[in-house]
């Protein structure tokens, strides 16, 4: 009995300490960055994420069947329902599509694990809410992802070549991405939930240190406009929010997509120099020639279905080139648009809108910019196991909790 109270309290602790990387530490010397993203394309290819799908599946059946509990689905039942029906959605989105996947068992195993994987994620967090672990969780995985940066600098493997903190992560970005997640959480469960953080300050500005000497630009870049929007009205923040959310979409989407329908395309890859943002230009050039050149701009190839399916997709089977070990868009929403196309683009818009509409905390509000900006250089919406998602679907869920408190204050 206690161990299960355990399990019902830090299930949601296991599933962010898994998406920390923590579980999967490297103090090993670090590869170069095609050998990186070839080991990402093996690693799809031999299919080994049993151990992932594996510890979602177990926490989901158990967290439903605590979260079944009366006394629990009373106080939580908006946000269980919402929980659902955002589960629902995206699976069902993504199911569609499998509709036209040229690997359609894939798209949907793909499709349930997104949904095992929002259910899993959203009932933990309500259960850790209701134990009011969250705080000792967060300041946990502080102190173990400090730990382990200092362990891997003690054995020589913290730092790349050029300077760079890994730490235990693989790269730069990868750690300074589970730095600014960590923060964005102590900030939600401090200023919006109001759980005491000991030390709070002086944890953020350790993190924000650590974010700097992984000299990640983007990243650092991201934590100061947090910071800075977390000081403004929830007007201003909530409108920036909806302005950047619209005018993203719009230019990596929208304008692509209408333009060819116009028979006008034009795309961010034709203004870009191919070395531009890291050889980003070059990668998303190709990723539009690619739409446009097998007619995928209206539905896409099915969700999961272009990178990481254990073949190199015909457009980047260049031999004796890096497209070859290429794994992502490097932008979340042209991947998105690899996905599902233009019409699953605004449905996945919609959704957003509706949800970055209804925040009513300034600092929830604030962290929720970092998706959207992340991905213009990363790839992480709709991705299980990633930890921009992980930190997204979360702060949904506290939005949905924030905003039916305010509604149970005003009756």
């Amino acid at each position: 009995m206690q161990f299960i109270n355990l399990l019902e309290k830090y299930s949601f602790a296991i599933l962010f300490v898994f998406c920390l990387g923590l579980t999967t530490a490297d103090f090993g010397s670090k590869s170069l960055i095609m050998e990186q993203n070839l080991d990402v394309v093996m690693g799809a290819v031999s299919g080994g994420s049993y151990l992932k799908q594996f510890i979602w599946i177990v926490i989901l059946i158990f967290s439903t069947m605590r979260i079944t509990n009366q006394k629990v689905l009373v106080k939580y039942k908006k946000e269980v329902i919402a929980i659902i029906i955002m589960a629902f959605s995206f699976m069902g989105i993504a199911l569609i599509s499998s509709l036209w996947s040229s690997n359609y068992l894939l798209t949907g195993k793909r499709a349930v694990f997104q949904f095992i994987f929002i259910l899993a994620t959203g009932f933990s967090f309500i259960l850790a809410h209701k134990h009011k672990t969250l705080a000792i969780t967060f300041e946990c995985c502080f102190w173990l992802i400090t730990v382990f940066i200092l362990l891997s600098v003690l054995l020589g493997n913290g730092f790349t070549q050029s300077g760079a903190l890994t730490g235990y992560a693989n790269t730069k970005n990868e750690l300074a991405t589970s730095l600014i997640v960590l923060s964005c959480f102590l900030l939600i469960i401090n200023k919006c939930f109001f759980y005491d953080v000991k030390g709070m300050n002086k944890k953020l500005f350790i993190l924000f240190l650590l974010l700097l000497i992984t000299l990640s630009k983007t990243s650092i870049v991201i934590m100061l406009i947090i910071f800075a929007l977390s000081t403004q009205s929830i007007k201003l923040i909530r409108g920036l929010n909806l302005f950047t959310l619209t005018l993203l979409f719009s230019v990596f989407v929208f304008i692509p997509s209408l333009s060819y329908y116009f028979s006008s395309y034009w795309h961010l890859g034709l203004v870009l120099e191919p070395e531009s943002l890291t050889g980003r230009g070059t990668i998303w050039e190709n990723l539009y020639f690619d739409l446009e050149f097998y007619k995928n701009i209206t539905l896409g190839y099915g969700y999961g279905n272009y990178f990481n399916t254990g073949e190199i997709p015909l457009s980047f089977d260049i031999e004796n080139s890096f497209f070859q070990v290429v794994s992502s868009a490097h932008n979340g929403y042209i991947e998105l648009m690899l996905q599902l196309g233009f019409v699953g683009c605004l449905f996945v818009f919609g959704v957003n809108f509706m949800l970055y509409k209804i925040c009513n905390s300034k600092v929830l509000a604030a962290t929720l910019m970092m998706p959207l900006i992340h991905n213009i250089t990363e790839s992480s919406f709709f991705r299980d196991q990633n930890m921009i998602w992980f930190l997204f679907v979360v702060q949904i869920i506290a939005s949905i909790m924030l905003y039916n408190r305010e509604l149970r204050g005003k009756r």
